[in-house]
């Protein structure tokens, strides 16, 4: 509203100069045509054969001011249009933060279905038991909904160039790496290598519960504002999601795994 009172106002100035330009012109050529001398027209026409010598600094004059003026309004349209941009990114990313929490708990729903999995094989092979496809039919093997990638995808490209969005770069590249992994052990079901050992095991169960870790402390940079510093906690790492997830004391090699994570992510700037 602001920036269309000023433009009005500017139209308005440029509309009253060239009215009286035009009633000038209007009545030193009226003037002119009936030959009056006295009174209203020897005023003008005194006052134009003043302005008579400088018609052509005032001609210049105008046309710098119209520049002026139509520069100034391209400006004013320039600014309009980004303000709604940054409008609309911010609406966009509170529409997206709005619909992360989903997104997130989808992610720790996979995580989850993956250790499952990935402990269920630790203790075929824990046994001596060759890890063979029919042994896994009644095992739901992990895969991840494209929507959360998805989701993710928006999450990064929605947000202001000032936040960053390095964790959600971090969890989304973490996360279909494991997906990869997982396809690779599908298609690994079922010949007659030995297959994984118990410590690739235990470390693919740790990455995922690294996972786990990244997208629990997401949860908190997603809460309303409305709640925030409401139950607030120290940030999950790799060997606390271990626990979590019900694997801690089960697989010793994955415990391992995670303090290496944790010491790693500790590390970081």
């Amino acid at each position: 509203m602001k920036i269309g009172w000023r433009l009005k106002g500017a139209l308005a100035a440029m509309g009253v100069i060239a009215l009286a330009v035009f009633l000038l012109v209007a009545a030193d050529v009226g003037c002119a045509a009936l030959g009056e001398g006295r009174g209203a027209c020897a005023a003008v026409t005194r006052f134009g054969k003043a302005l008579s010598p400088w018609q052509t600094l005032l001609t210049g004059a105008f046309a710098l001011i119209a520049a002026a003026l139509a520069g100034w309004y391209v400006l004013l349209q320039v600014s309009l249009a980004d303000q709604q941009e940054a409008g609309r990114i911010l609406r966009r990313h509170r529409a997206q933060t709005a619909v992360m929490p989903l997104v997130l708990s989808s992610v720790c729903d996979y995580v989850e279905q993956s250790v499952e999995a990935y402990h269920y094989a630790y203790g075929l092979k824990a046994a001596g038991q060759a890890l063979t496809r029919d042994r896994f039919l009644d095992i739901d093997l992990p895969e991840l909904d494209p929507s959360v990638a998805a989701g993710l995808r928006d999450m990064i490209e929605a947000s202001p160039e000032a936040q960053d969005v390095s964790a959600y770069v971090e969890l989304l590249s973490d996360l279909q790496t494991h997906a990869a992994r997982w396809r690779g052990f599908r298609s690994d079901l079922g010949k007659n290598d030995d297959g994984q050992t118990l410590r690739e095991i235990g470390t693919e169960i740790a990455e995922a519960a690294a996972i786990y870790a990244q997208a629990s402390n997401l949860f908190d940079q997603v809460r309303p504002a409305s709640q925030t510093g409401i139950g607030d906690r120290a940030p999950t790492t790799a060997a606390r999601a271990l626990v979590l997830l019900g694997v801690y004391e089960t697989v010793p090699e994955a415990y391992e795994a995670a303090r290496i994570f944790d010491a790693g992510a500790a590390g970081r700037p």
